[in-house]
């Protein structure tokens, strides 16, 4: 699962590394609450072989603690791609 990717992927990269675009799900919510949300429910389902946040704005440490509990509950790895701005901020 993409969640608010800065674009839309590229199907025929994404073929060549060996994964299949028709497993792919992309959601792009308009806010940056509602793109975390979509990311801790994803993550606590279960039913992803990993998620990819792009993060929005900034995140509280409360947002970033939701996540990582999700991610821990539905044993699925979660990949916070962060603004360079964020990079001395821990996650």
């Amino acid at each position: 699962l993409w969640v608010a990717p800065p674009g839309w992927p590229c199907v025929a990269a994404l073929a060549g590394f060996g994964l299949a675009p028709a497993r792919l799900v992309c959601v792009s919510p308009e806010r940056a609450a509602d793109a975390a949300w979509a990311a801790e429910q994803a993550l606590r389902a279960g039913s992803f072989a990993a998620v990819l946040w792009w993060q929005q704005g900034p995140a509280t440490t409360t947002t970033l603690r939701r996540l990582h509990l999700a991610a821990q509950a539905g044993a699925t790895p979660l990949m916070a791609l962060r603004p360079p701005a964020d990079r001395a901020l821990s996650s």
